[in-house]
């Protein structure tokens, strides 16, 4: 890839209904520069709130990690384009609705989306001069990024990631979020949740000391409260097991928190602080 470009990005889970990729409009000219198609996973975390310092790409209330397979295009447009009216232009043609839009300086550091978010050098452009928004579709997250370089070049690039897969914390979000705040939420289809506390890299889990409550709740669309709740108990019991050496008290809530585990079961693992009862 050529120095002195800056890039549009986008992280684009299709609908099922087979939607059109997103194209820029003829009236901006732009160019196909590269196709790209990778059938690895590779994991994103993509920004939710202001990006002002690496550390809170880990931090799950600041981004969102999203892993599977992706593919993309890149495009290029001509130098002077208002990176606005290309950010605009594509975001017209995104499913889902908006989970954190920005401009400019409230986005945050450029060079965070360039080297921490994105991984490309040449992303770095003018923190004024910036646009990203991230939008949620029933079936996935897009992730939309546009900047422009002191040299007026404006880069745009589509990055699709389809949905094999829940959206869960890597073991470093997970360890972090567990240890500043005491708290960890998931929510995935049960298998999911199953396959992530018993995976190699959650052998830390078994490390954990004190207190703890590990809660499970899930409303199923078609009621059942009765198979909920005997479900959610056995998964929580299930799950308890990978945290062999804190003492854990586990519950299965099934769907008496109303209007939350609609989508798939939701965990709560919950510090029990040392005195409290």
């Amino acid at each position: 890839m050529a120095k002195g470009t800056a890039w549009l990005a986008v992280l684009v889970l299709l609908s099922t209904e087979g939607l059109a990729a997103p194209s820029p409009s003829p009236s901006l000219r732009a160019e196909v520069i590269e196709v790209q198609e990778q059938g690895g996973a590779r994991t994103w975390r993509l920004p939710q709130a202001r990006v002002t310092q690496e550390e809170t790409l880990l931090d799950g209330d600041a981004a969102l990690t999203v892993t599977g397979p992706w593919q993309g295009t890149r495009w290029a447009f001509p130098r002077g384009t208002d990176p606005r009216r290309a950010f605009e232009d594509l975001r017209a043609q995104l499913p889902g609705t908006a989970r954190f839009i920005c401009a400019g300086r409230d986005c945050g550091s450029s060079a965070l989306y360039a080297h921490e978010v994105f991984s490309v050098a040449d992303l770095y452009g003018r923190d004024g001069e910036q646009h990203y928004g991230l939008f949620e579709a029933s079936d996935g997250m897009w992730a939309l990024y546009v900047s422009q370089r002191g040299t007026r070049e404006v880069f745009a690039q589509l990055i699709e990631v389809p949905r094999e897969g829940p959206t869960l914390p890597t073991a470093a979000a997970a360890r972090r979020a567990l240890r500043e705040t005491g708290r960890l939420r998931l929510q995935a289809p049960e298998a999911a949740l199953r396959s992530w506390f018993s995976a190699p890299e959650q052998a830390w889990l078994a490390e954990l000391s004190g207190r703890w409550l590990l809660l499970v709740h899930q409303q199923p669309e078609d009621g059942g409260r009765a198979e909920a709740l005997a479900t959610s108990q056995a998964l929580a019991g299930t799950l308890a097991q990978s945290l062999r050496v804190a003492e854990v008290q586990a519950l299965g809530l099934g769907g008496a928190v109303a209007g939350r585990g609609v989508a798939g079961p939701e965990v709560t693992l919950w510090r029990i602080e040392e005195g409290t009862r």
